[in-house]
């Protein structure tokens, strides 16, 4: 039965991926992506903390995500995704202003925990399950568009964000940037849409993929969760997910005090980074969709390899660029791919449950990749032992990404079969 008159039709899908673009611009782009150019003024500010002890912060925010991760996919199916997403922005609103008040070692930490915790259910694992909701055909394609927001605001903020640093100090600077979470959060709950079943309506492009009974709802296919334990590609993938956790988001947490060591603007080098993502994004999708997600996903293995062994050379500022422009690329797997390659892999049975496990994993990576960088430089003074023992990690990355990319058969099957109207067959 449909609901009050605020969706009428499946092109209310529309709205809401220009609302998961808006989500991922604020709050895993404006929050997420200036993160690290409050590094080196909270330390001037702190001259008594080190850069090993706040590295601790992406630690406590990884792992702080990782384990709410692990209960993701409960927590959607008790509460609903609008709720959580209301709650968890007021999270983040909390985090952002215990940064900007903050004193001590101690509220960096717990604003870095508010933070991991608000952002599991703010970001690309969210999109993903309330875009499937609504759309049924061309996943990877419209994912990258509404990754691309985050990438954007990497592009757009990191200047103004350094700019609002060096001129009205980092403390406004957070204060501005609460505001505007705050602005974010109140559309999202007011506009924001669970799923179209509940208003009577059917996915959009329900038409052109058959995975939608009569009443519109998503017919599941594919494995278990206990099924997907016992694949190798589980294993590989997850394995290889959390490698690139470590990796990655090592690089991206230090690029802008490591271009700042380096004599380089690491605001200018962050936007080069997120205007990388941007244009690579969408392409990515849509090999996603026309290829499949190995292509994808070795792709990202060899940018990352490539952008991390350019750093450990103290790259002169054309190469620094060009290993920028790769991480870039590579930043994709972790924002829009990681939905499509866990629905393609493995079904949407249980997606919401595996893609919080291995989202576990990669925050586990996450939670390390900065603090042992950082502990490197605090030891020899540079961080390009790490960077090339990254560079080797991603050659072990590249491996178990390849394996672990193989379909299924029993997804492959049954979704032949739902799209061939064998329903009745699927569903056995």
């Amino acid at each position: 039965m449909q609901k009050s008159g605020l969706v009428k039709s499946s092109k209310y899908a529309w709205v809401v991926l220009i609302l998961l673009v808006l989500m991922q611009f604020v709050y895993a782009g404006i929050t997420l992506s200036t993160v690290t150019l409050y590094m080196e003024p909270i330390l001037n500010a702190h001259p008594e903390v080190s850069r090993t002890a706040y590295a601790l912060t992406i630690t406590l925010n990884g792992g702080a995500n990782a384990i709410v991760s692990i209960f993701f996919g409960k927590l959607v199916d008790k509460f609903g995704l609008k709720k959580m997403i209301s709650f968890c922005s007021i999270l983040m609103i909390a985090g952002v202003i215990l940064y900007a008040k903050g004193t001590a070692i101690w509220m960096f930490y717990l604003a870095a925990i508010l933070e991991g915790i608000s952002l599991c259910f703010c970001s690309g694992a969210s999109c993903s399950i309330i875009f499937s909701k609504w759309f049924a055909h061309s996943t990877g394609t419209l994912l990258s568009a509404t990754a691309i927001g985050s990438g954007l605001a990497g592009v757009i903020f990191s200047p103004i964000v350094s700019n609002w640093i060096n001129t009205i100090g980092w403390t406004t600077s957070l204060y501005i940037n609460c505001a505007i979470v705050v602005f974010t959060a109140i559309i999202l709950i007011v506009f924001l849409k669970d799923s179209p079943e509940e208003y009577g309506v059917k996915p959009m492009w329900n038409d052109k993929v058959k995975i939608a009974d009569e009443s519109g709802a998503i017919i599941p296919y594919g494995v278990t969760a206990k099924e997907a334990y016992k694949t190798v590609q589980f294993w590989c993938g997850t394995i290889g997910i959390g490698l690139f956790g470590l990796i990655i988001y090592g690089a991206i947490c230090n690029i802008a005090i490591f271009s700042s060591d380096l004599g380089y603007d690491g605001g200018v080098m962050l936007s080069v980074m997120y205007a990388a993502n941007i244009v690579l994004q969408l392409p990515f999708g849509i090999l996603a969709d026309k290829l499949g997600i190995r292509a994808c996903m070795v792709a990202y293995s060899i940018m990352a390899i490539a952008s991390v062994f350019i750093y450990a050379t103290a790259p002169a500022i054309g190469m620094m660029y060009f290993g920028t422009i790769l991480l870039g690329g590579s930043f994709c797997i972790l924002k829009a791919t990681l939905p499509v390659y866990t629905l393609q892999i493995f079904g949407n049975r249980a997606q919401g449950q595996l893609m919080g496990i291995m989202i576990a994993v990669m925050n586990c990576g996450v939670a390390f990749g900065m603090p042992v960088l950082n502990a490197a430089y605090d030891i020899t003074g540079s961080y390009s032992g790490m960077f090339k023992l990254f560079g080797f990690l991603g050659i072990v990355l590249a491996i178990m990404i390849f394996v672990g990319c193989k379909p299924i058969k029993k997804v492959v099957d049954e979704k032949k079969a739902i799209e061939s109207g064998e329903k009745a067959s699927a569903n056995a």
